[in-house]
């Protein structure tokens, strides 16, 4: 490990790529209304599917998440910050990457997640592990943490910093545009932007 740079874990939506963007543009381009979503745009707001479709209809729901990832958008999200690769090839001079996404473990998502990564990113990440939708993120930086030093993980959502505080790994939360503070915010290091990270570790 000693001759290894330090490893800096991410999660993906909302930190690297705009999710909610793609999927917006989703909704549009198949007649669905966008309008109540557009002031999300860019922000680490969590949304539910049913806040984002309108329909409390679960089966629905599924079926317009499933159409999402055939469609092939999942391929083609932009970045998160327009200058986030900048960003990020200047923090590689000193530290190694890693992202953990729950994207689902279907081979359809996990592909186009490896190749919307490569698309925006190159391949200036190590490792890009993919687990289910509602699956902790604990298990995989534990393992992370038993081969390299893991100096911190970048997430949008608490419960996910929660995971990585009990990792022994240090909580980094990404927050834009979110007037609500999160509960024991003030056990995790906020940045609104990638560039912050650097001022942290």
């Amino acid at each position: 490990m000693k001759n290894l740079k330090p490893l800096l874990v991410f999660d993906a939506d909302k930190v690297l790529l705009d999710w909610i963007g793609g999927f917006l543009s989703f909704l549009k381009d198949t007649g669905h209304c966008v309008k109540h979503l557009e002031q999300y745009i860019g922000t680490t707001a969590f949304l539910t599917t049913e806040e984002m479709t309108k329909s409390d209809c679960k089966r629905y729901n599924r079926e317009v998440l499933d159409k999402f990832v055939e469609s092939g958008y999942l391929r083609k999200l932009d970045t998160f910050q327009v200058d986030a690769k900048e960003i990020l090839m200047e923090l590689k001079k000193e530290f190694d990457f890693a992202i953990v996404t729950c994207i689902g473990t279907d081979e359809e998502s996990i592909n186009q997640r490896h190749e919307n990564i490569e698309l925006r990113y190159g391949d200036i990440f190590l490792d890009v592990i993919c687990i289910g939708f509602h699956e902790s993120k604990e298990h995989p930086l534990r393992e992370l943490a038993k081969t390299r030093n893991v100096v911190g993980f970048v997430d949008d959502r608490p419960k996910h910093l929660e995971e990585a505080i009990s990792a022994g790994i240090k909580p980094i939360l990404m927050s834009r545009g979110v007037d609500v503070c999160p509960v024991n915010a003030e056990r995790y290091n906020v940045i609104s932007c990638l560039s912050e990270i650097k001022n942290i570790l």
